[in-house]
């Protein structure tokens, strides 16, 4: 039932703020909002429960029982935290959260109806091809084995794996469905809070909403929010990282509290934990740091080295995945190179124009329609022409210049620069509000302009989610699998359909492993998933390539003609007839997809 799958959510939610709401009073943080202290023990918790998460799986204790105990240890802290430090309760601070304002009014409800419309697609299946051949096996797959280990047959399996560790919490404690709610909707609920608070710090509460709006209702997260990418755990973590940073950055110079270098190091090292892009804005921000001390003048080594350790140490636990990825495969990880972008002066402007108005930009899968819409282009550059500017916008608008540049010469695709989107739908904001000051009818035009195109693009992302793909009943349950995935899959001539993933869940045989040509989206085969596309060019005999599928314990082979066309794979062994005459008994074929067992 769904209602169970958000009990447990929340249980976890509420676990992982009380737990890290007891850090933060232990250690005598003070925040300068309920929201700012919202957001950071939310994190704070979510991060110890990554470190229990890697010690276990590095440990080999992955279990059902080490998930629960896992959050039953984090609520017991929290009690205590709650005894210890009881919360104070000012109702007219509560209030103050709700604006006066009709036009912050409706954006906060905005806010509200897009999360309420992730969340129902989080409650259903993903049907996301990423998240089908890679994210979810390798987080399934942890929990299934209680263990880390290499799953060679999922292409993230050398990817930092912090956002499946969390993934595979939600399966130990109940399954799929919760390992979405955590890992995406929750993360995507906790960068919004993260925006807002960074906004209220550096700026005011009507930039912060219009910031968050925009962010919030993009194409490019609405489009994660239907998939189990880590890209929002990633972004979480970065931006709390930022926040952090920002207390530190911005206070006078004998008002500056090291701690929150150390929460800065902390948060950078989940994030690098997650997705290796977070070495870029390491790198910012310790450029940041050096500004500062040296701008502070005569300041001793010992605060130049304290400040630097502070986050270096904290963060160095992000490296883990490095020297995974080193001994398994001699590489540091996934570096983009392989992907196509545009090149050149003219490339870059191409880039933007492509990710604002269309999608990725040129690249191995296209636009996709993963926007992140024309509000970057058509009032973010207007901030150039505002007199008196907070010197703060610059500050932030140059870490978001800089990361724009460098995701033009790694991976120009939005999702790989999200938090430096958020701080740039700040800035939007900023000078929204700045015309908004000089020209109300003026501001109120352009945020009326702003809720309108975000609707357009949240009706067409809804659109896709609860009409071409019939969402809503699955999410409340009204329809089981069997008919979500029998009324859905058509849809998708690349994924194994029903009728396919049915007799894979129907194999007695546990260990079995099925190998295919051009292998992808099998997570609901739920067995492993291996390529297998030579040819006779490559294996003359027969013979010899069936000892190679033996050697690799492929027990069975599924033949998705589809796939087998669009890959140029009409020349390998597995699909030619002789050889499936030979060494294939079939279990079952449907609407050109078949599955067989290896004699």
């Amino acid at each position: 039932m769904f209602i169970i799958d958000l009990l447990i959510t929340a249980v976890v939610i509420v676990s992982v703020w009380s737990t890290g709401r007891l850090i933060i009073k232990a250690l005598n943080i003070r925040t300068e909002s309920s929201v700012v202290d919202l957001v950071l023990s939310l994190g704070l918790g979510v991060g110890i429960l990554v470190y229990v998460q890697m010690i276990c799986g590095f440990g080999g204790s992955f279990s059902t029982l080490q998930a629960w105990l896992t959050v039953g240890c984090l609520c017991v802290l929290g009690v205590f935290g709650l005894i210890s430090y009881k919360p104070i309760i000012k109702f007219e601070r509560v209030s103050e959260l709700i604006p006066s304002s009709v036009l912050d009014r409706l954006l906060l409800l905005g806010i509200a109806i897009i999360s309420i419309l992730y969340l129902l697609v989080a409650l259903a299946p993903t049907l996301d091809g990423d998240s089908l051949a890679g994210y979810l096996v390798v987080a399934r797959d942890f929990a299934k084995q209680g263990r880390v280990f290499s799953a060679t047959y999922a292409y993230t399996n050398l990817f930092p794996a912090n956002g499946q560790l969390i993934a595979a919490l939600g399966f130990s404690l109940k399954g799929q469905i919760v390992a979405q709610l955590f890992t995406v909707w929750f993360m995507g609920v906790l960068v919004a809070l993260g925006l807002y608070s960074l906004g209220n710090k550096l700026f005011n509460s009507r930039v912060s909403l219009i910031g968050v709006f925009a962010w919030y209702s993009m194409a490019s997260v609405a489009v994660l929010s239907a998939s189990v990418k880590v890209d929002l755990i990633w972004a979480a973590f970065e931006i709390i990282s930022i926040i952090a940073f920002a207390q530190w950055y911005f206070a006078g110079k004998n008002q500056r509290d090291w701690k929150w270098l150390l929460i800065t190091g902390l948060f950078l090292g989940l994030a690098f934990g997650t997705k290796q892009a977070t070495a870029f804005t390491s790198i910012i921000l310790a450029i940041g740091v050096a500004y500062r001390l040296y701008s502070d003048k005569n300041l001793s080594l010992k605060v130049w080295s304290l400040s630097f350790l502070s986050i270096i140490l904290f963060a160095l636990p992000g490296l883990v995945w490095v020297m995974r990825s080193v001994v398994i495969s001699g590489s540091l990880g996934f570096s983009g190179s392989g992907l196509a972008g545009e090149t050149g002066f003219s490339g870059f402007f191409i880039y933007l124009w492509d990710m604002s108005m269309l999608g990725n930009s040129n690249s191995i899968e296209g636009p996709n329609g993963k926007s992140i819409g024309p509000i970057f282009l058509s009032i973010l550059p207007c901030v150039i022409f505002l007199r008196n500017v907070d010197n703060k916008v610059w500050h932030v608008t140059l870490y978001s210049l800089v990361m724009l540049l460098i995701s033009f010469f790694v991976v120009q695709r939005a999702r790989h620069i999200l938090p430096a989107l958020g701080l740039m739908s700040l800035i939007a904001g900023y000078v929204i509000n700045r015309l908004s000051v000089s020209s109300p009818r003026l501001g109120s035009f352009i945020i009326t302009a702003v809720l309108l195109a975000s609707l357009v693009s949240t009706a067409t992302w809804t659109y896709t989610n609860f009409v071409s793909i019939e969402t809503f009943q699955r999410s409340l349950n009204i329809i089981d699998d069997h008919e979500y995935f029998t009324i859905n899959l058509e849809n998708f001539s690349r994924y194994p359909g029903w009728e396919i993933i049915r007799a894979s869940n129907d194999l007695t045989d546990e260990k079995a492993v099925i190998g295919s040509p051009g292998a992808s989206n099998g997570f609901y085969l739920n067995r492993p998933l291996l390529s297998f596309s030579q040819t006779e060019k490559e294996f003359g005999v027969a013979s010899d390539f069936v000892e190679i599928l033996k050697q690799n314990d492929v027990t069975h082979v599924y033949i998705n003609e589809f796939v087998v066309n669009e890959r140029g794979h009409e020349s390998s062994w597995l699909v030619n007839e002789g050889f499936q005459d030979k060494y294939l008994l079939e279990i079952i074929c449907s609407r050109g997809q078949c599955l067989y067992e290896l004699r």
